[in-house]
């Protein structure tokens, strides 16, 4: 499991950290995987694209896996 620590200005959606950690290829390919089941965030599978909180485990599949810590950052 990798981790990673973001310091953001705003909270991104699922599909846009998934494609900018390069877990997916696309933002197509990351909404498939959470119309499929295939996400889960804190050991519950996400049926839709939501907002990145600011400390979450995510699963990508059954072994890709990653934790994400985010903290605010003022411009």
């Amino acid at each position: 499991m990798c981790d990673l620590n973001l310091q953001v200005t705003e909270v991104p959606c699922l599909t846009d950290l998934l494609v900018k950690t390069g877990y997916v290829k696309s933002k197509g390919e990351a909404k498939r995987l959470i119309r499929q089941g295939a996400i889960d965030i804190d050991g519950q599978t996400v049926h839709e694209d939501i907002p990145v909180a600011a400390s979450m485990t995510i699963k990508v599949g059954k072994y890709r896996g990653l934790n994400v810590v985010c903290e605010q950052h003022e411009p």
